[in-house]
């Protein structure tokens, strides 16, 4: 865990639970957040409610991790 102090200021695992029909969309049901170095952590239940904005930043010194990104990118799409 030390080396990452040195190369990122943020790293954010996360993780949605969706349903998706196969062939359709996913539609996102809630979504767990948490940051390794800072402890923040984030969990909102999506029961219709507006996409979220991402927690983290765009810059170089962010890392995020997901175990499958693409059902959770999927599911940031979905939500427009």
């Amino acid at each position: 865990m030390d080396a990452l102090w040195r190369y990122y200021r943020e790293v954010w695992v996360l993780d949605f639970e969706f349903t998706a029909p196969p062939g359709e969309r996913p539609t996102p049901l809630c979504l767990a957040a948490y940051d390794l170095l800072s402890g923040r952590r984030f969990t909102r239940w999506l029961d219709g409610m507006p996409a979220p904005p991402p927690l983290w930043s765009a810059d170089t010194d962010t890392l995020v991790v997901a175990y499958y990104a693409s059902a959770e990118l999927g599911c940031y799409l979905a939500l427009d």
